[in-house]
């Protein structure tokens, strides 16, 4: 018996078999892997204008570099050391270079993630900072009354 495709054979033995005449879905994914389906979409981004034989994105991946220092900063330093002036300038770039990463074309994405990322950690700096700076404030203030209080005590004895 010649049985069509798709449909059920039957063998000798009397058992119900699948009978495939054509090709296999395996072979149809490689046929197209092999005819620039699937490999095409990689290589087409390999060579496009912001694939990585490009600045577009070798320079947002050198950017990683401040998030991660931030980062790290955030974790083994304390608030005290950091600069407010250079977390500023930080943050400033990080925006300016947000809105340029979103009007260029082709819209770098990967250079808007990276300076929306430095702009967190930037930010998360200077509020450890700030804060830290007003507990510090609040501190010498309470010294000085605490020092006035003293020196009032000792001189009416």
């Amino acid at each position: 018996r010649v049985a069509k495709k798709g449909k059920q054979g039957v063998s000798s033995a009397g058992a119900r078999r699948s009978v495939m005449t054509g090709p296999t879905k395996v072979a149809k994914v490689a046929a197209k892997a092999a005819s620039g389906g699937m490999a095409s979409k990689f290589l087409r981004w390999v060579n496009s204008e912001a694939g990585p034989k490009t600045t577009h994105f070798w320079g947002p991946i050198a950017n990683w570099g401040f998030v991660v220092a931030g980062l790290n900063d955030t974790v083994t330093k304390e608030p005290g050391t950091i600069s407010p002036k250079m977390t500023s300038v930080l943050c400033v770039y990080s925006a300016l270079f947000m809105r340029f990463a979103w009007v260029i074309q082709p819209r770098n994405q990967i250079l808007f993630a990276c300076h929306f990322c430095n702009e967190c950690v930037q930010l998360n700096q200077l509020r450890r900072w700030g804060t830290w700076a007003y507990l510090e404030e609040q501190d010498q203030k309470e010294a000085r009354k605490q020092a006035e209080t003293d020196a009032t005590i000792a001189t009416s004895k």
